[in-house]
């Protein structure tokens, strides 16, 4: 489940946020300004995801990269996968990006250490990288050199999310609950492992259990996995 606190901005805005970083560092990299009203072919420019379209929250993410590339002239291309959090499919994906050229990348940095060859490689070849919604959480002097991060917290936006569940499960009941339950759909996905620990740290401050129950993006599964877990 992904969550985009109030504050954030909207897709759209925040695609055409990543594009001036995109626009701006490529010009920056070149003698020739990348807009250029004259020249044949737009900037070709990726956005790469673990997600698959079809998602809600990327559905609104694949409009506001569109609507932004619209508005800036540019050949923008969403590249999702077909399976939920597959990061071997999403690696495949971003290798072929780097192979076959582009004048800027959009990545969200699932698993850094998989990811991190093709796009050290891309940066070493002047390609403006930006990571978008997961970023890559080691210490600066490790990380993947990438421009800038453009998304959400994921520590925080775990202990907000338990924070609101506390204050509601409070109103019913009288007390926190005895044991909360984070279904997780890819455990593979680093800022879903982030989110799950600022839930589980917001809930051991009023001392309830915190267990993580992986399943898939799949209502049909959801309900089998929660079940399961019930029963046993």
């Amino acid at each position: 489940m992904h969550i985009l606190p109030k504050k954030h901005p909207l897709p759209i805005q925040a695609s055409l946020l990543l594009l001036s970083i995109l626009l701006l560092s490529s010009c920056s990299q070149s003698d020739n300004p990348i807009v250029n009203p004259k020249q044949a072919e737009p900037p070709v420019f990726h956005l790469v995801t673990h997600a698959m379209p079809s998602d809600p929250f990327w559905t609104l993410v694949k409009k506001g990269w569109e609507d932004a590339c619209l508005r800036y002239e540019i050949d923008g291309r969403y590249l999702g996968v077909r399976t939920d959090g597959n990061v071997g499919e999403m690696l495949g994906n971003l290798e072929t990006v780097v192979a076959t050229g582009s004048d800027g990348i959009a990545c969200v940095i699932t698993d850094q250490q998989a990811l991190e060859r093709p796009l050290r490689r891309a940066i070493n070849n002047q390609v403006p990288v930006i990571a978008v919604n997961v970023h890559d959480y080691r210490e600066e002097d490790k990380r993947i050199p990438y421009l800038t991060y453009v998304g959400e917290g994921s520590l925080e936006t775990g202990k907000a999310s338990a924070e609101v569940v506390l204050e509601r499960f409070e109103k019913l009941a009288n007390r926190p609950p005895k044991h909360a339950i984070y279904l997780i759909h890819a455990t593979s996905i680093q800022c879903l492992e982030e989110r799950g620990l600022g839930m589980e740290q917001a809930y051991a401050k009023v001392g309830s259990k915190f267990t993580k129950v992986a399943c898939k993006f799949d209502p049909v599964t959801v309900q089998e996995a929660l079940r399961a877990f019930l029963e046993a």
